[in-house]
């Protein structure tokens, strides 16, 4: 199924979002700027450092969904 919603998103088959019995809750970490990973060198004996280069480190992106069911046979047919 392809994704054409706003807030909706396919993972391994699984989709939430608009129109399922998925709903996103939270995302966190999609829009934070992950941390900066430097290779400044210390100058000795003087004041600052020399400029390295500078990368992005990794970035960790949680998304939270609730799960819609009318009875509890639903919502385990749901979850498993």
């Amino acid at each position: 199924m392809a994704v054409t919603k706003d807030w909706e998103l396919e993972f391994a088959g699984l989709t939430v979002g608009a129109d399922t019995a998925f709903g996103v809750t939270s995302v966190k970490g999609l829009l934070d700027m992950p941390k900066v990973r430097t290779s400044d060198l210390t100058l000795l004996r003087r004041h600052g450092s020399f400029a390295g280069d500078d990368f992005l480190d990794a970035r960790t992106i949680t998304i939270e969904f609730s799960i819609f069911a009318d009875g509890e046979y639903e919502m385990q047919e749901r979850v498993g």
